[in-house]
């Protein structure tokens, strides 16, 4: 029963200093910083690229993550996944 109750303790330890105002909001803010960086990144490696093609007007976001389009396609696919595990907080929060 003791290592029920620690483990118990630890996830409402954990849950209240994720759902800090000021930790949801560092979080937020480190999230979208990486999401944008992600996205002028993987831009500028599309357009340089070499199977070239890639034009931000005529282009979807989402086409930035594949070979088609861009040589290193893992800045948005790792962009992504960063952010989104960076805004469980908010989700938390908002529960």
């Amino acid at each position: 029963m003791q290592l029920r109750e620690k483990i118990f303790n630890l996830g409402h330890k954990v849950y209240a200093s994720l759902t800090k105002p000021k930790n949801v909001k560092y979080f937020t803010i480190l999230a979208m910083g990486i999401f944008i960086g992600a996205i002028c990144i993987g831009i500028v490696v599309a357009i340089i690229g070499p199977p070239g093609g890639y034009n931000p007007i005529n282009n979807y976001i989402s086409d930035m993550g594949s070979f088609n389009y861009t040589p290193l396609p893992y800045f948005l696919d790792y962009g992504n996944m960063v952010s989104s595990i960076l805004l469980i907080p908010c989700v938390f929060y908002l529960v």
